[in-house]
């Protein structure tokens, strides 16, 4: 079975990036050793939005740094910068040629991101979940682990991979998803507001606890994280990363005892988190190291896209 997924590498990540995707892929690398884990640092993706160049830069190293920190390592792992492996974008532009506008009008993601300014949303927004099909079928992907907001996208994959090969013959292995199997925290939510997904852009940093916070930060995050009776929904997420981190459900009434059980999930928090900075900081030492692993990371891919993209070129006319 070969395993895809990946993510953006703009602004920090967050607990909810760790508890809807990392610690899930830790936990399948675990139990999968004969699986083959292809994870990808999406940087073209994030460039449909305006990023400074230097710190795009910088943000591909520490992304790649927090993957290694949070354990998704294995001989059978790699994790790659996407724009290093030119495929990508070429296979892309092959399956937007085969792909029919009305199912892209449909995307939810892209309806909710161009609300209120479509006129000025950039080609590649609207296009960006044929970017993520290619992503995903160019390595012939079983599986791809997503969160429920992602599902869409891969169902999007599929359609395209089926029409693709009743088309041109048997191409595409057609991709399933994999969703996150924690029930409680299959969708962390904004501090600030319930009805929110925490989020790297939200502009209040209050409303995220960052993966690379300190204690003192972290305490202080949760003593204002927005609560209220215990069957709300920001109580319900509060409730729902404790239980991650620990295990256990909390089984105390919140409105009597929110400052104790405030001081547990920071504590739990903490601990979470504090190995994974240690790593973190001891990797970014060394940012050649890095580099040089992703340059590494991207040759490898690049021989089995190069070797499928072929075949696909091949299928179409184009060789």
């Amino acid at each position: 079975m070969r395993i895809f997924s990946g993510i953006q590498p703009t602004g920090v990540l967050h607990i909810g990036n760790y508890f809807g995707a990392i610690k899930n892929w830790r936990k399948l690398i675990l139990e999968n050793a004969s699986d083959d884990f292809i994870f990808s640092i999406v940087d073209l993706h994030a460039i449909t939005l305006f990023q400074k160049p230097q710190e795009l830069r910088q943000s591909i190293l520490e992304t790649f740094a927090m993957y290694l920190a949070c354990g998704i390592v294995g001989k059978n792992v790699n994790v790659f910068q996407q724009s290093l492996v030119k495929e990508h974008s070429e296979l892309a532009w092959i399956l937007s040629c085969n792909v029919q506008i009305g199912h892209l009008d449909r995307m939810t993601q892209y309806k909710e991101k161009t609300a209120h300014h479509k006129e000025r949303a950039c080609v590649g927004l609207y296009s960006y979940p044929i970017l993520m099909a290619a992503d995903i079928l160019l390595y012939n992907t079983d599986i791809v682990p997503v969160g429920n907001d992602q599902l869409q996208h891969i169902e999007l994959a599929r359609d395209i991979a089926q029409a693709f090969n009743a088309k041109y013959g048997k191409i595409f292995t057609i991709p399933k998803a994999k969703l996150t199997e924690n029930s409680a925290v299959q969708r962390v939510m904004s501090l600030r507001d319930g009805t929110k997904k925490m989020s790297k852009s939200d502009a209040s940093d209050l409303s995220r606890i960052n993966l690379l916070d300190s204690p003192e930060l972290i305490s202080q995050k949760i003593k204002k994280a927005k609560t209220g009776e215990v069957d709300s929904l920001e109580v319900k997420n509060i409730f729902g990363i404790y239980e991650a981190i620990t295990g256990q459900k909390p089984n105390f009434d919140i409105v009597n005892n929110s400052a104790s059980f405030k001081n547990d999930l920071s504590n739990a928090i903490i601990s979470e988190l504090l190995p994974i900075q240690e790593k973190f900081y001891d990797l970014m030492k060394n940012q050649d190291y890095l580099l040089t692993q992703l340059k590494k990371n991207g040759e490898e891919l690049s021989q089995i896209a190069s070797q499928n993209l072929q075949k696909i070129q091949e299928a179409i006319g184009l060789r």
